[in-house]
């Protein structure tokens, strides 16, 4: 149900008492944050994003968990930019405006005042919460380097591409995106999996493949369930080659393009058939720290060609029926 501008909305106790404490806690926040007073001002903006995560799966109607949600991640920025010193980031103007519309989140249908993905970069403090609303609204943010992508190579990228043609007894690998775990999943504009084949100085032996845009969030999971069939036939790739997974999504920033927030990879030895769930790691390649509790959960099969063997190419599209 929609609401037009200034209809105040019925709100049971449990929320209105949400709103209050939340309002006090903010505006405490707030006070210590304009007078400098940054170590307090940041213990208590984490202390406020705690609990609102921890209530924001019953915070009212969907527009209302998605405020909630982003108001959690700007604390959380908030306070990681005045433990950093840092003037990138959530600013205090930033934090000033959204005091004018926290008080009207749970009376009316109120937008989050400002997109993410206009915010310079800045990491989520690390120890924040995974406990966020599956929302799908537009934004993301992404503060793991200044840099676009792991790799300097953006021509040559296609859609997935079908089973390859190999002569009989040839044998080939697939391997199916499941979901990825990443914090706060609701952030990412139109989210991807980037796949390469590369060798040795990181070389790209075969076409770059990207995965659909994800559409769905199930338990804090970007749900992809993609299939990716490498091109070259498994005997002809060497060892020393690695097949890179890259987690992409869209930034509106700077008139718009597609950045690597993590990776995953599998060397040779791992190419085996099986159900897996690989450790994310920060760009840029070989200089990544694991990102505990960020995983990409994948499985992979060895196919063989046979004299049998069809090529299906089958024309898809998505439907928004049934939760899509």
């Amino acid at each position: 149900k929609s609401f037009s501008a200034g209809f105040t909305m019925p709100v049971d106790s449990a929320l209105r008492t949400l709103n209050v404490e939340w309002n006090r806690q903010y505006d405490r926040a707030l006070e210590l944050d304009k007078w400098g007073q940054m170590e307090e001002a940041r213990q208590a903006y984490t202390k406020l994003a705690s609990h609102i995560e921890s209530k924001s799966s019953s915070a009212g109607s969907k527009t209302q968990r998605a405020y909630v949600a982003k108001l959690a991640v700007c604390l959380r920025m908030r306070s990681n930019v005045l433990r950093a010193g840092d003037s990138h980031g959530v600013t205090l103007e930033n934090m000033s405006t959204i005091k004018q519309t926290l008080s009207k989140v749970f009376l009316e249908e109120v937008v989050f005042p400002f997109d993410l993905g206009d915010i310079d970069d800045a990491m989520i403090e690390p120890g924040s919460s995974d406990v966020l609303p599956d929302v799908d609204e537009d934004g993301a943010y992404d503060g793991a380097s200044e840099s676009a992508n792991t790799f300097e190579e953006e021509d040559g990228i296609k859609d997935l591409l079908p089973q390859p043609k190999f002569k009989d007894g040839s044998k080939f690998v697939s391997i199916t995106v499941q979901k990825i775990g990443v914090k706060a999943p609701e952030k990412y504009m139109e989210p991807t999996i980037l796949f390469s084949l590369r060798g040795g100085h990181c070389k790209a032996l075969e076409s770059l493949q990207e995965t659909n845009a994800a559409r769905k969030i199930v338990d804090g999971h970007i749900i992809f369930n993609n299939t990716i069939h490498i091109q070259t036939a498994i005997n002809e790739i060497g060892p020393e080659s690695t097949v890179f997974l890259e987690f992409r999504h869209f930034k509106k920033r700077r008139g718009g393009y597609r950045s690597t927030k993590c990776w995953a990879m599998l060397e040779m030895d791992e190419l085996v058939e099986g159900t897996f769930t690989l450790e994310l790691y920060e760009k840029p390649a070989w200089d990544g720290h694991i990102i505990f509790n960020n995983t990409i959960h994948i499985q992979t099969a060895i196919n063989e060609i046979g004299p049998e063997s069809t090529v299906f190419l089958e024309f898809r599209h998505f439907k928004k029926r049934r939760g899509g």
